[in-house]
């Protein structure tokens, strides 16, 4: 089922499937979403001013579950199990803020599996936030344990970034 409405003034998208469960709302027409994304990322950690960014107040959400992995299958045969896919997110252009999640259970292919990922980033005027945990991954019979990657920037000079492989053991 699809109900939609796009219009200069505000856009509503409903979706459901068999595959796929999906929301978008926003305050203006989202067929100008791509041009005005893209200009978040042409000067990253500069103001709004510099982006090319309107003066309107335009705002965006959206949340998107893949309730199975026979989408992923099909894109690729060496994925034997993915679980369910959430993709939320959220844009205010008066406070130059994109935030974008993402996490899935468990998943199993190309050799590799793992019992979670999780993503979360955000770019707010100068700040950049972005963080990847994935917990218990295996390669093949390998423990290699959880990853936690974190990268922070107050300003488009200076960024720090961590990166931590752990792994606990009896043995």
């Amino acid at each position: 089922a699809l109900n939609s409405r796009l219009a200069s003034d505000g856009s509503i998208i409903d979706f459901q499937s068999d595959n796929l469960i999906g929301s978008l709302e926003a305050n203006f027409d989202v067929r100008e979403a791509p041009d005005l994304i893209a200009g978040l990322f042409e000067n990253p950690g500069q103001p709004a001013k510099h982006t090319g960014l309107t003066d309107q107040s335009r705002n965006l959400k959206f949340d998107l579950q893949l309730t199975n992995d026979k989408p992923l299958k099909v894109l690729n045969n060496n994925i034997e199990h993915a679980s369910d896919l959430k993709l939320t997110g959220f844009f205010n252009e008066e406070d130059e803020v994109l935030e974008v999640s993402a996490n899935t259970g468990s998943f199993s292919g190309f050799g590799l599996s793992l019992d979670s990922v999780g993503a979360h980033f955000q770019l707010q005027q100068n700040m950049v936030d972005g963080e990847l945990l994935i917990s218990n991954i295996y390669y093949d019979t390998l423990n290699l344990g959880d990853l936690d990657f974190h990268v922070f920037s107050e300003d488009s000079a200076n960024a720090v970034s961590s990166f931590s492989l752990k792994r606990d053991s009896l043995v």
